[in-house]
């Protein structure tokens, strides 16, 4: 097997693919992608291409580095080659190994270089020699070089000028057809063959023409690869792309790359034509690249601007453009990328110190070299390269200890403090961020209140890193003053409020203001959604703190929405391995406990710890709400020992940290978490327990004994009160994730008009399926539905699981529990995959009993209170019937399916199912569905059976219903165009409607809606009323129909609204209208 595993890049390229990310955390992750590939396919060879210079790239390097040290263990049937002109770097770690070998190529002795002719000839076995007159002609020339001996060779053949000279029976070097073998003897045979490997490659160029040659300096200036729609500029200018492809078509010069770029096909050819063309050539061809780009393209790239700048000779203008692309960078949060942009603008400074001294012009000098060292050290900072960053901006403070700008100073202090408060310093952080502030306030006559408010809200974060939050209170409402009066004076943005409103958010959630703190970061977000893309790691980040204070108020269902996009959206912008992205999993697995799904908690809060060690220091402060929170889920599964661990770990940091008072809160609670669990594990061992309890609920310290295994524990009045209220303190009640070895069932609120419901569905089959249970949300938020457990079947039943796990936990139905059920009726023949969603979730907490799950849930409720909607096969409500009869009578206040009947005759005495019309969700169990409402007709269970009739004539677009950032609208709408692709319709064309017979089921479910729009036929049987809804075409079954479609257009919208409540006035409308409509048809 043989690939192209990685495309070899530049190291600038490479760079900026981090977009934010460490590199060495990077390369971790991409050489582990790597190994979990080549494990399954070793034994393999790895190549590793060197850049355009003839040396391996920093991205090779780095992944060479990685690989020595791990594959040895997990990959040992690996074998790496590189070429290198340069000796390659190899770890400490290397030295260890003993089956690396370092091969050198040197050049071939006068014997070694004749066999590799003869090779290259094809003669080795043949019995000819070569004449001795052209194996030393050759190894003159080449010195040796395989490489260059196998080019003139070539050459040579090429030109006719060796042939086979039958009297001295070997290969000889023949003249030129003007002279004879004789009048050879005298001819010099070196002149015939090329003087250098140059004139080699270049004279087979000879002939081409003058303005290909000019492109082909150019192209040598761009570097060993280029994009053409950068170059767009030269295009219009001299038709440089056409010359390009001319190039490549005809002389096979350049190739394209799978990215689109083009590159040299043979690195000798850019080498030679670069080692012709004279610097005075070289800077002129800059300047004149710079020149078109300033008559043809005004918005070019600053980086690429300024590389030519550099190569131009002109380095203030390359300093100036660096640290333009630099901070274009940053603002992009491509932190890898503009370190190095920054790391080039240095560069280009040290070739300026000349004539940027003297003269009055020290003060400019060092203020031009110190702009793009503190912006350096400030992305080094956010890429976690501590170190380096700490050296680099000290250099910076004693370059301007005496300096007279107060400005200068400021920023190097500025940038130092932050530095430390990163790495948890935060004594020091304070200390310099003091005199910076003094230096900011003493000056602020000379700059705006926004320039004065940022400093002094830099400096209030610090003070709350550090725990002195009433101080970092005042700070940061001095800061929001200022860009306020800003605002009303025109000079501040938006954007700029909402860090204010972020930084206050975050200082009022540690002084324990909840409810203010999720105000303040509801407006940070409003602002940015409003703003920017909603998928900016700016909005991940106040997406994130309002999930966190809404589960520090109790609402921890409500949070997951904002978490779950947090999550996507940090790991889409940042990747797996950035402590951003950490920081929303631990959030996450906090709502996810809250709802009693700790070992979701646990999975989510070891991958956030595993981030964090890598790309913190052992005792960093950043790692003490993680430690309090792993150990809290630990506690919750009746893990003491783990948890006691956990809370002695936070407690040690934090003496490392902080002094004596200081963040004195933070540290009563791992105090008080640690004598709590100790309390826990002592009371544990001390029970004494009548029998062995099963192993499901070996961990749980409130297992009801008396309770057989065949039954399920009954739910008392203080979970039914923690599942009306979500609470978040389910610490005592045992594994969180489970009761008793089971999920936790929402309690039924008696008090409501909503209808209690089970759903049996196969989501995931179509590309519109997971938009009812967007319907079930807007439901639930309209007071129609109580949703009790979601029952998933039809294979792949487990993907579907989590596919629905996912998109519930996004809509804020987290404390819903789903089950899975059977194959229903899938014989292995159809191919029923489930399409791909960004939400679906591979969940610890999805029953595997889906039937187990249903039987619970009844048995919570009160009598003939509960309705099971099926909008998939029968297969589980079946079974549910078989095993558990009498439940399902005392239990269930009717069963709502889609599907269809058999004309309903006055003198029948039963209702049967049709099938005539086949199914077009999947297989159908038709032994199943008889046995539904046979069985239903026997126990005296009310059916409602919704026909496709019925959908037919309600008219809605996917425009219509996924107005909304929600990851499960831009998911349906993504689909969408993908089915218009399949189905020959141009986008935009033509309207695409959805299929609504489960919708309409699902309305049909809830008993103070149904009477208001649906009309139907009922059919007694044993005293019992059975209905159908459209049993023919003539009967659409629906009342008003505009005003129907208007209605489920709102529980649609409502459902993404309510999910994430990002701007409440639209909800609040949505809501009102639903109201107003409902009020309306009651009183007609």
């Amino acid at each position: 097997m043989s690939g192209l595993i990685v495309p070899s890049v530049m190291d600038q390229e490479y760079i900026g693919l981090l977009q934010g990310k460490s590199p060495s955390i990077l390369v971790k992750s991409a050489a582990s992608t790597l190994l979990k590939l080549f494990i399954q396919i070793q034994p393999l060879c790895l190549f590793l291409d060197g850049d355009g210079e003839g040396a391996l790239d920093k991205s090779s390097l780095e992944l060479l580095s990685y690989l020595i040290e791990v594959a040895p263990k997990r990959c040992p049937n690996m074998c790496i080659f590189l070429l290198s002109r340069d000796q390659v770097p190899l770890p400490p770690s290397s030295a260890a190994h003993q089956d690396i070998r370092s091969v050198r190529l040197q050049s071939l002795p006068i014997d070694e270089t004749e066999q590799h002719i003869k090779t290259m000839l094809g003669i080795v076995d043949k019995g000819t020699d070569i004449h001795r007159t052209l194996v030393n002609t050759v190894y003159e020339k080449t010195g040796g070089c395989p490489l260059f001996a196998e080019r003139i060779v070539n050459w040579a053949l090429a030109k006719s000028l060796l042939a086979y000279d039958s009297d001295v029976d070997c290969i000889v070097l023949r003249p030129p057809e003007t002279h004879s073998w004789n009048e050879a003897e005298e001819f010099d045979m070196s002149g015939l063959l090329p003087s250098d490997l140059i004139d080699c490659v270049l004279q087979a160029f000879d002939s081409l023409d003058q303005k290909l040659w000019d492109t082909l300096r150019i192209a040598c200036c761009l570097g060993p690869s280029f994009d053409p729609e950068e170059y767009q500029a030269l295009d219009r200018n001299m038709g440089f792309m056409s010359r390009i492809k001319e190039l490549e078509a005809k002389h096979g010069v350049f190739e394209r790359t799978t990215t689109g770029k083009y590159r040299w096909k043979q690195q000798i050819l850019f080498l030679s034509i670069q080692s012709i063309i004279l610097t005075d050539e070289k800077q002129e061809i800059h300047e004149s690249i710079l020149r078109t780009f300033g008559a043809y393209d005004d918005n070019a790239d600053p980086a690429l601007l300024a590389r030519h700048s550099a190569h131009a000779g002109n380095f203030e203008e390359a300093v100036s453009l660096y640290v333009e692309a630099g901070t274009r960078a940053e603002e992009k949060f491509h932190f890898g990328e503009a370190e190095n942009f920054f790391a080039q603008a240095i560069e280009s400074q040290k070739h300026i110190g000349a004539t940027s001294s003297g003269g009055g012009g020290g003060s400019t000098a060092i203020k031009k070299s110190l702009i793009p060292k503190i912006k350096r050290g400030d992305c080094l900072r956010e890429l976690a390269i501590y170190d380096e960053s700490e050296k680099l901006l000290t250099e910076c403070l004693y370059a301007v200890r005496d300096s007279e700008s107060n400005d200068e100073v400021l920023q190097v202090l500025a940038a130092l403090a932050t530095l430390k408060q990163a790495t948890s310093c935060y004594s020091e952080a304070r200390a310099l961020y003091q005199d910076a502030l003094s230096i900011a306030r003493a000056t602020e006559g000379s700059h705006s209140n926004i320039w004065l408010a940022r400093h002094i809200s830099r400096f209030g974060e610090i003070l709350r890193k550090s725990g002195e939050f009433k101080a970092a209170e005042k700070m940061h409402r001095e800061a929001l003053q200022l860009r306020l009066k800003a605002k009303r004076e025109g000079k501040c943005t938006d954007l700029e409020l909402a860090v204010s409103y972020t930084q206050l958010g975050c200082t009022n959630f540690s002084l324990q203001k909840y409810e203010e703190a999720s105000d303040q970061h509801r407006l940070a977000l409003e602002i940015r959604v409003r703003t920017l893309d909603f998928e900016s790691p700016l909005c991940s980040e106040s997406l994130n703190y309002c999930g966190e204070c809404l589960n520090a108020m109790g609402r921890g269902y409500a949070g997951i929405p904002f978490c779950v996009h947090a999550v996507n959206i940090r790991r889409k912008a940042f990747g797996p391995n950035h402590p951003a992205y950490a920081h929303a999993l631990s959030v996450l697995a906090k709502c996810f406990r809250s709802v009693g799904r700790s070992c979701d908690a646990i999975r989510l809060m070891e991958e956030c710890n595993e981030i964090c060690e890598i790309a913190f220091a052992a005792h960093h402060a950043n790692l003490i709400p993680n430690f309090i929170a792993y150990g809290d889920a630990l506690q919750s599964v009746g893990r003491h020992a783990d948890a006691l661990t956990a809370f002695e770990k936070a407690a040690s940091i934090h003496v490392h940290n902080f002094r004596e008072n200081q963040n004195r809160r933070q540290l009563e609670k791992i105090k008080a978490s640690i004598e709590e669990v100790k309390e826990q594990s002592a009371k544990r061992k001390s029970t004494v327990r009548r029998r062995t309890l099963p192993y499901r609920a070996a961990s749980m310290s409130m297992a009801d004994d008396s309770s057989s295994e065949d039954e399920w524990p009954e739910t008392s009045a203080s979970d039914r009160d923690l599942g009306r209220l979500r609470s978040n303190s389910l610490k005592h009640l045992g594994p969180a994730c489970q009761r008793d070895g089971y999920s936790v069932i929402p309690s039924i609120d008696v008090d409501s008009d909503a209808t209690p419901v089970i759903v049996c569905t196969d989501v995931g089959r179509h590309f519109n399926d997971d938009s009812n249970l967007v319907l079930l949300r807007g439901m639930t938020e309209a007071k129609l539905l109580q949703p009790l457990a979601v029952v998933v079947n039809l294979y792949p039943q487990v993907d579907r699981a989590c596919m629905a796990r996912g998109a519930l936990d996004s809509l804020g139905l987290g404390d819903v529990p789903v089950g899975i059920g059977g194959v229903a009726g899938w014989c292995g023949n159809d191919d029923l995959a489930v399409y791909e969603t960004c939400y679906a979730r591979n969940c610890t907490c999805i029953e595997h009993r889906g039937v187990d799950l249903m039987a619970r849930s009844l048995k919570s409720a009160p009598n003939l209170s509960v309705k099971i909607l099926c909008i998939a096969n029968l297969s589980d409500v079946a079974q549910l019937l078989r095993d558990k009869p009498d439940l399902c009578v005392d239990k269930v206040k009717e069963i709502v399916m889609t599907g269809s009947l058999q004309p309903l005759e006055m003198d029948a005495d039963h209702i049967v199912p049709d099938f005539s019309a086949g199914s077009k969700d999947g297989p159908c169990d038709e032994e199943a569905a008889i046995f539904v409402y046979q069985r239903c007709q026997e126990l005296n269970i009310p059916t409602f059976t919704v026909t496709n009739h019925v959908a037919k004539s309600v008219v809605l677009t996917y425009p219509d219903i996924c107005q909304s950032a929600h990851f499960v609208a831009t998911g349906a709408l993504n689909r969408l165009k993908e089915e218009m692709k399949k189905s020959g319709i141009q986008n935009g064309k033509e309207p695409f409607y959805i299929d609504l017979h489960s919708a309409m089921a699902m309305l049909t479910c809830a008993d103070s809606y149904r009477p208001l729009r649906f009309s139907w036929k009922m059919k007694e049987v044993r005293g019992i009323q059975h209905s159908v809804a459209g049993l023919s075409a003539a009967e659409t079954a629906i009342i008003d129909l505009p005003a129907l479609e208007e209605e489920l257009k709102i529980l649609y919208r409502l459902g993404f609204q309510s999910a994430l409540p990002i701007q409440a006035r639209k909800r609040k409308r949505s809501s009102d209208r639903l109201k107003e409509m409902a009020a309306t048809a009651h009183s007609e």
